[in-house]
């Protein structure tokens, strides 16, 4: 049976149900947590919550601009050779709602996450390139939606290595926002770059080099919490001169984390299906009750497809 959906800000969402309003919180907050990033990135010189996260100025725009496109819900064309569209979030709640094929075996989005349900391996969401679709697991609405801004939350300096953070990062990382955050920061980085990994801890995350730390989602929650938050104090970071000039980080952690549940998850898969109905085009909600109504219109405007190509149907079997 395929699920109706809503457009709930800029993103089109599957099966939510009762979870719609949470959802749609957290969509609607997507520019107003994101734009104080969006504003550092125009700064000059960067600002030390950039240098600390991705070392090189030259990746201002890059990020810049991943940024924008999560705010926006942007369609963009795809190095996958799949046509420009826009990420798609499904709630998961039964089998057969989302299918894809592993090594010539088909998995579930369903069975994924009941797999993935208790720590330390829990899974809250996942997304699945190179396709839009990011399906959410129940163990998703087990994390608070996210907490206010406060410079009491920023991170200390090891006191014995003073290009350490004290703490691991998952403090930061465990909100149902930056889960998702998380998730289409993979969408638009494989559209555009072909390329993902998944590094959790921060201090791993200080450890990348830039052009790795720009395909790494987690490395974009900390740098955008931190400027959040007002953070000022940050690890002196070791860098070293790079081939052809520029600077790059001595890269030691890549593809680890300290981070051990509450880990969204990319996967590369092939032939995926998503039991969704299309969405009519129609203008941005501004309220819950707005893209209700837009999805009523939606499923009106198939029922009345479905009677005016009735007739047609039996008339062509007339002729046979």
């Amino acid at each position: 049976m395929e699920a109706d959906g809503l457009r709930l800000g800029p993103y089109n969402v599957f099966n939510c149900k009762s979870r719609n309003q949470h959802m749609f919180d957290l969509i609607k907050r997507l520019r107003s947590t994101l734009q104080p990033a969006i504003t550092d990135l125009n700064s000059s010189p960067s600002s030390a919550a950039y240098t600390t996260f991705f070392k090189n100025v030259a990746y201002v725009p890059y990020v810049r601009d991943v940024l924008s496109n999560i705010t926006n819900g942007a369609s963009i064309p795809s190095k996958s050779k799949l046509p420009p569209q826009k990420p798609a979030i499904y709630c998961i709640d039964a089998l057969d709602q989302i299918t894809w094929t592993d090594d010539d075996t088909e998995k579930d989005a369903w069975a994924f996450c009941q797999t993935h349900n208790i720590p330390p391996h829990r899974v809250p969401v996942l997304i699945l390139l190179p396709y839009p679709w990011i399906a959410i697991c129940p163990t998703f609405w087990h994390d608070p939606a996210l907490p206010d801004p406060s410079p009491s939350n920023c991170y200390d300096i090891h006191p014995h290595r003073s290009d350490f953070f004290r703490q691991d990062g998952k403090s930061l990382l465990n909100f149902r926002f930056w889960h998702l955050f998380h998730e289409l920061v993979h969408y638009y980085v494989y559209a555009t770059r072909k390329a993902y990994r998944d590094v959790y801890g921060i201090n791993q995350c200080l450890e990348l080099a830039g052009p790795h730390a720009i395909e790494n989602p987690a490395s974009y929650t900390y740098y955008a919490t931190n400027v959040r938050m007002g953070c000022t104090e940050f690890p002196t970071v070791d860098t070293r001169p790079a081939r052809g000039g520029g600077v790059e980080l001595l890269e030691t952690y890549d593809n680890q984390t300290d981070v051990s549940e509450d880990e969204p998850v990319a996967l590369e898969v092939e032939d995926l299906s998503a039991a969704a109905s299309p969405l009519i085009n129609s203008p941005v909600p501004t309220s819950l009750a707005t893209a209700t109504a837009l999805n009523s219109n939606s499923v009106t405007a198939r029922k009345q497809r479905k009677r005016k190509e009735a007739p047609e149907e039996a008339s062509a079997a007339g002729l046979r």
